[in-house]
């Protein structure tokens, strides 16, 4: 592993396990200090190939996140298992782009040897089937949450599943409601854009877990946040020619401004916004 991610890694668990004076010791990076046999490397080459973010081959990775995050006993620990997750899946994403890897067919044999390798995530593609990513499996992290005594973890998860369907936080959000390749609507006025603020809120009262992913919770609000204010040409608002469905919208941005906690400038935006219909009209 590279020195710089070799620490990363290290760090995040020395924290997760309350030792910060551990974060910066390269000694007890856990290539070193892993005691577990070797996972055999699956059917197919790409989980034996080093990549340029990981120098240990790629099944060794993915036997620590799945090792990890099964042994997981607080939030701390799982997230911080879920942070490594991240980083191998990107590893892993790296060397099937490299391999030129598509959902035609001719690589199905390897496809399934990575999924059976990391039953913590899936190998999906984008972009018409030629664009591979490594997502972490929803239900796998949800039912590790749910075995711990603390529930920030399961909030946390509980976002990914409101605002994406997976637990990388990726890909199309559930407000890009796809009705093509590379466009569709939002469903504003459905209650989802109230439910990602409302568990948003609910993952950073946790200060203790949620600094660890911060960046991905101020992602999923400023999406939602956005799309309230402005919207996209890409995705604008579903049925938005009905008066029914605009009724709808206004109301669920009155919940929001009475509910949610806001900054000054979000909450004088969002009331010219509900104001003006939503931009549309209600006629």
């Amino acid at each position: 592993m590279t020195r710089a991610l070799h620490l990363s890694i290290w760090g995040i668990f020395a924290l997760a396990h309350g030792n910060p004076a551990l974060a910066d010791t390269e000694e007890s990076g856990f290539v070193q200090r892993s005691t577990s046999p070797p996972l055999q490397a699956p059917e197919g080459a790409l989980l034996q190939a080093n990549t340029a973010a990981l120098s240990v081959p790629l099944h060794q990775a993915v036997e620590m996140v799945d090792r990890t995050a099964k042994a997981a006993s607080s939030s701390a620990e799982l997230i911080a298992a879920w942070e490594l997750g991240l980083q191998t899946a990107t590893a892993i994403t790296s060397a099937a782009s490299a391999r030129n890897f598509d959902s035609f067919g001719q690589y199905d044999q390897e496809i399934e040897a990575i999924n059976r390798a990391a039953p913590w995530g899936d190998l999906a593609f984008y972009g018409e089937g030629m664009n591979p990513y490594f997502e972490l499996d929803l239900k796998v992290w949800v039912g590790l949450a749910k075995k711990l005594p603390d529930a920030t973890a399961k909030a946390f998860f509980t976002l990914a599943e409101i605002s994406y369907d997976n637990a990388s936080f990726y890909g199309w959000s559930n407000i890009h409601q796809r009705t093509w390749d590379y466009g569709g609507c939002s469903p504003l006025g459905t209650g989802l854009h109230l439910k990602m603020l409302t568990q948003f809120d609910a993952v950073k009262a946790s200060q203790s877990s949620s600094s660890r992913v911060r960046t991905t919770l101020n992602r999923v609000r400023e999406l939602a946040i956005s799309d309230l204010l402005t919207g996209t040409s890409e995705f604008p608002y579903c049925n938005r020619s009905e008066p029914e469905q605009v009724a709808k919208m206004v109301a669920e941005g009155r919940t929001i401004l009475s509910t949610i906690e806001l900054s000054a400038d979000e909450r004088n935006a969002l009331q010219q916004r509900v104001d003006s219909n939503m931009g549309l009209s209600a006629d």
